[in-house]
């Protein structure tokens, strides 16, 4: 069978998108192409998109979309599962544009309630003053790994990009995990099983060493996660960008994986003493100001916000979903330090 070209995939995405929503748009709508799905607007300046992604409902992309037209309402669609649909219909409320969410259902189209979000996570001090995790932590300083702890997990990296992990056991203790990567992982506790810990982990942390470094040629292990370095960078000179100190956060949105465009918090304090919650993104990620926002708003909602991106970023690019925000970041650039 001949293999759809990207033109008639856009076309058949924008008549299904006009065909699904042909019983509640008004008059004549115009269809556009948009990524992994389409777009379309009514006679009444009502938008609508299909998202055809499953992992991620892209609400920032939308938004960005939105910024460029004079709209009245924007309308998401997405056949995701009900986490990331309620996830995007949690962050669909940070809009000043109004915002809803659906899912599709076979041919209907059913209202997502918000995904309520996770917990605060506990204090570092409360997983790190462990006596079992306060043992495994010194193999990962013993490497000169820098500590990181997100979501319940202890994390040993360097310049952002994980060697080793301290985790929960199903039988309440703690046990370390070393690699980059759950299949990393998996292959270091196979082969270095007869290693102390102590040297499984130099080992690892030695080897992403020879690949990431400032100036190093490109590399996988240099090119992962890069704002998880720039957050290492700020961290470890928060007066770059106008902080008395900072500390990694959780994002409200945790990763899924090591490929996966994403962004990295830090919280501290600003030079005048006030609250600031800085969250930082290695390229042009259209969802990085709204995953800034609702960590903000689910950390410290008074707290000031500011995404840093390297200075070859696109500030101009951020701005579309930035500026369609109640309470935008504001975005500081950096010298590129990768």
């Amino acid at each position: 069978m001949e293999e759809l070209t990207e033109d008639r995939r856009s076309g058949l995405r924008q008549a299904k998108l006009k065909a699904l929503v042909s019983g509640v748009t008004a008059g004549e709508v115009q269809t556009f192409a948009f990524p992994h799905g389409a777009a379309l607007i009514d006679a009444n300046s009502a938008g609508w998109i299909l998202l055809e992604d499953t992992d991620r409902v892209r609400v920032g992309a939308a938004l960005s979309w939105a910024s460029r037209r004079n709209l009245a309402a924007l309308h998401l669609i997405t056949s995701a599962p009900e986490v990331p649909a309620g996830v995007a219909a949690r962050q669909a409320r940070l809009a000043t544009l109004p915002t809803s969410v659906q899912r599709l259902s076979g041919t209907s189209l059913v209202d997502v309630e918000p995904w309520p979000w996770a917990p605060l996570p506990p204090e570092d001090s409360q997983i790190l003053e462990n006596p079992r995790v306060a043992q495994l932590v010194d193999s990962l300083t013993s490497a000169g790994l820098e500590i990181v702890v997100e979501h319940g997990i202890v994390r040993g990296e360097v310049l952002g990009l994980e060697c080793a992990r301290i985790v929960p056991t199903e039988a309440g203790s703690w046990s370390l995990e070393v690699g980059v990567g759950r299949l990393d992982r998996e292959m270091s506790a196979m082969m270095f099983a007869h290693l102390p810990p102590a040297e499984s982990v130099l080992k690892a942390a030695e080897y992403v060493r020879r690949w990431r470094y400032r100036g190093a040629t490109r590399h996988p292990l240099r090119d992962l996660v890069l704002d998880r370095w720039l957050r290492a960078e700020l961290c470890a000179d928060p007066e770059s960008v106008g902080a008395k100190h900072l500390r990694p956060l959780e994002c409200s949105v945790e990763p899924t994986n090591l490929r996966e465009l994403q962004s990295s918090a830090a919280g501290g304090a600003d030079l005048a003493g006030r609250p600031l919650i800085v969250v930082c993104s290695a390229g042009n990620d259209l969802e990085a100001a709204v995953v800034a926002a609702e960590t903000r708003a689910w950390r410290s909602p008074d707290a000031r916000l500011v995404l840093v991106v390297p200075e070859r970023s696109s500030v101009a690019v951020l701005e579309l979903a930035n500026q369609q925000l109640r309470s935008p970041a504001e975005i500081v650039t950096v010298a590129n330090p990768f």
